[in-house]
């Protein structure tokens, strides 16, 4: 049975190194920032989520995205969706892909040490090879305010303070149903 992984979390908890992983082991890694910079998307330099027309955006790749998901799970393909899941209703949406699917669904809420998220964030905007745009401190601020952590929800909390809690993804995840 294929497997759907859920990553939830804030910039900085290591969604995208979980889903690269995860990708080594044979999975699918759907990857909502890779297709927004791919498609050169310009988002608000003082939200990090822009403003309507970015939003509209979001809305039409979160589909395309759940759609090849579809696809995968159906032919038997575990698939990561790589993208923060902030709100219940986009988590309860990509489970319903799921499920109508037939397949299995492993929602990992990452988290990490403030510090250290913060350590990440800013090594990622000074990387000359970042995909994603720079993340500013306002912006994160953001983010932790429209962040609905996942509560009941059956989610597996991984805290990837220590980069070693990153090891094989998926057979992790796996175990753990």
């Amino acid at each position: 049975m294929a497997t759907l992984f859920l990553l939830c979390g804030l910039p900085g908890t290591g969604k995208s190194t979980w889903a690269r992983a995860a990708e080594t082991r044979g999975a699918v890694r759907l990857s909502f920032d890779d297709v927004v910079h791919d498609r050169r998307v310009v988002r608000a330099a003082d939200d990090i989520y822009g403003g309507d027309d970015f939003r509209a955006t979001r809305h039409t790749i979160e589909a395309e995205l759940l759609d090849h998901a579809r696809r995968h799970l159906f032919a038997g393909v575990d698939v990561v969706y790589d993208e923060g899941l902030y709100t219940r209703a986009r988590r309860d949406t990509a489970r319903a892909v799921a499920l109508d699917c037939g397949a299995d669904v492993r929602l990992l809420h990452l988290t990490v040490d403030p510090e250290v998220q913060w350590q990440r964030i800013d090594a990622r905007n000074r990387d000359p090879r970042n995909r994603q745009s720079v993340l500013t401190p306002g912006q994160l601020a953001v983010a932790v305010t429209w962040f609905e952590a996942p509560d009941n929800e059956g989610e597996i909390v991984v805290d990837t303070t220590q980069p070693e809690q990153l090891g094989s993804p998926v057979d992790t995840a796996k175990a753990k149903s």
